[in-house]
């Protein structure tokens, strides 16, 4: 017997389940083939030979026959290929594989949409040649084998684009759908052919892609070589394939070829010595390239490159991707836990802030109307103060109509503080969203994309970007642009961040240009010691605070509301990459409770609460909280 068999056998929960199933006659072609529950049995109860040394399309290692078609069991029952569409994966038939890849379903769907099709323009032969997948920003890998039907030499130690027999250009791109019946295609036009493994090398090559739309960021590779045993799974593009014989193939992939689909199985050889190892995924010819995936840790592991029907298939090494592109200078997303690289789209230093005038605590008036920053109390002597600054307030960075304050052993803003002027509200241009590391400050007290990469976590802004995009058109802008360094972020379950804590800051905004209103809003994490750490990097917070203050126009004095909004329950059984959902909510609080929970002193808004004299029900631990089942549960 081949060693994919063999290779089955070692899942002794998936002997079991295949003994079960022979035992109720459920396995299909037992009749056709003259299998018996007992030749199974026996089969088995045989085991594979002594262990041999496999190489690439190479001879298949000598092991002891367990009798005639039981392949047919290890390809049908043992590894499945599943159909993809709309992002996620059909389940398979086999009760155990079902459960594995439930529990892991986050991980295999994050992995998905970062794989495409590697399709051509003007080759006389192939529509398509293979599979890619994104290995870093912008690019993309795939084997030197695929690359060759359309990339050359140009003669100078780069690559180019290769020509037909018509003397036309062939040109590539990649599809990042090609699904089952779904007729949407996401394409991208390989714009530059980076990198092409010669003869001797590791089957890799490495394309630019021209990014003229959003991408998902690439999942990061795994940093420690692959374990015996590991379940992982492949992502490709299987094409018809007559190498692998007809009659398996129509069992496992029903005649539908040349669309994306999951294949799952585990690591059946390892080669220390080799920049390969050896997988029983089920695959085809247009797997070429496909991502392998570590399917508990979502991470990559491999780049599928060859197959041997019924024997084995073959991936590269992580480490020979990493040496490929760290030929080119390319840096490559790292997995957490432990110590991270801080990843940001770029950094400032301090002349890009020169002039901004920050919050102003006079902003509704002198007097009885300021507001400044709350005392900070017990975190006053942990702040992140500016290099090189020795003024009182350096520890205040000063943006365009608001300022941070930052934690610098939480990594987090302690506090924000935001003046917003209705009357004088305009529209600015959002960008790129291109999110920047503040370089006043050092960067040891602040993380970048690191913690918001393959996770459902937001860079939940602590100033929204539009409540300071007011007065003329240039600080508009810069107030807009702004917004968009870390030290503004902190992490926020994307449910929150897009409903209750939006539909708050909507609610607030809203009222201040309805009636050109000035407002000066407070607002924050709430860094309990209960928050769990993640990636080794911050510990998430599971509450944020907000407190709006302005001038009553009755009464002509200053009037202020507290709110908290919880995302404890979101985050309390976090992975690295998964959540478990369950219910948050939103309170107006007494700003006295906002000061327990924070440290803060904010002074004489305690006594210009609206909700000072609130009733005494209690909810979550905030006495005289209201709940706010929907927005016009919010009084400002």
């Amino acid at each position: 017997m081949k060693h994919q068999f063999w290779s089955f056998l070692k899942d002794a929960d998936f002997v079991k389940e295949a003994c079960e199933r022979a035992a109720e006659a459920k396995l299909p072609f037992m009749q056709e083939l003259s299998i018996t529950g007992d030749l199974i049995e026996r089969a088995l109860a045989g085991g594979p030979g002594p262990a041999a040394h496999f190489e690439p399309r190479g001879s298949s290692p000598d092991l002891q026959e367990p009798g005639p078609g039981l392949e047919a069991i290890v390809l049908t029952h043992g590894r499945p290929t599943l159909l993809i569409q709309n992002g996620t994966f059909e389940m398979p038939d086999s009760k155990l594989w079902r459960r594995a890849l439930q529990d892991h379903r986050i991980n295999i769907e994050n992995a998905i949409g970062r794989v495409g099709r590697v399709e051509l323009n003007n080759h006389m032969t192939y529509d398509w040649v293979g599979t890619g997948w994104l290995v870093a920003e912008g690019i993309v890998v795939t084997n030197r084998h695929v690359a060759e039907l359309f990339a050359v030499g140009d003669g100078l130690g780069g690559f180019t684009f290769t020509t037909n027999v018509l003397g036309k250009s062939i040109q590539a791109r990649v599809d990042f759908r090609e699904e089952f019946e779904i007729p949407v295609v996401l394409e991208f036009r390989v714009k530059k052919i980076l990198y092409v493994g010669g003869k001797d090398d590791p089957d890799v090559a490495l394309l630019a892609i021209e990014a003229d739309k959003p991408l998902p960021d690439p999942i990061p590779m795994a940093m420690e070589e692959v374990r015996d045993r590991e379940t992982i799974g492949v992502i490709g593009y299987p094409a018809f394939d007559s190498r692998n014989g007809l009659e398996p193939m129509r069992r496992l992939f029903g005649d539908i070829y040349d669309v994306k689909r999951f294949a799952p199985g585990k690591v059946s050889l390892i080669a220390p010595d080799r920049h390969y190892f050896v997988h029983d995924c089920t695959t085809l010819g247009g797997s070429s390239g496909s991502k392998v995936v570590n399917l508990e840790t979502g991470q990559v592991v491999g780049l599928h490159f060859s197959g041997a029907f019924l024997e084995g298939n073959f991936a590269v090494k992580t480490r020979a991707i990493k040496e490929a592109l760290k030929s080119l200078t390319i840096s490559v997303a790292v997995p957490g836990p432990g110590k991270l690289e801080v990843l940001a789209d770029g950094r400032h230093d301090s002349s890009f802030f020169e002039g901004r005038d920050g919050y102003r605590s006079n902003f509704l008036g002198s007097g009885k109307f300021d507001v400044p920053l709350p005392g900070l109390g017990k975190w006053a002597n942990e702040v992140a103060v500016q290099t090189g600054d020795s003024g009182v307030d350096r520890h205040v960075l000063k943006f365009r109509h608001f300022s941070v304050v930052m934690s610098a052993s939480r990594k987090l803003p302690l506090c924000t503080a935001v003046n917003i002027n209705g009357g004088e509200a305009r529209r600015a241009f959002r960008g790129d969203d291109r999110w920047f590391i503040d370089l006043r400050i050092d960067e040891a007290f602040q993380v970048g994309n690191e913690i918001y990469r393959y996770n459902e976590l937001d860079r939940g802004h602590m100033v929204r970007r539009l409540d300071p995009v007011w007065g003329t058109r240039q600080e508009a802008q810069e107030a807009n642009d702004d917004t968009f360094h870390y030290v503004n972020a902190a992490p926020q379950h994307k449910d929150l961040n897009r409903k209750d804590w939006v539909r708050l800051e909507d609610y607030i905004l809203d009222s201040t240009k309805a009636r050109d209103l000035k407002v000066s809003v407070l607002s924050g994490p709430v860094l309990g010691k209960s928050d769990r750490e993640y990636r080794g990097l911050v510990k998430l917070p599971e509450e944020y605070w907000k407190v709006a203050v302005l001038v009553n126009a009755d009464t002509n004095e200053l009037s202020a509301v507290g709110y908290v909004l919880s995302q404890g329950e979101f985050i309390k059984d976090l992975t690295e990459v998964a959540f478990v959902f369950g219910e948050f909510r939103t309170y107006q609080v007494q700003i006295s409770k906002i000061e327990a929970v924070t440290g803060f002193d904010f002074g004489r808004l305690r006594d210009v609460d609206t909700m000072a004299h609130a009733g005494t029900a209690e909810d979550r631990g905030f006495p005289r909280a209201k709940l706010i089942a929907d927005p016009h549960d919010l009084i400002l």
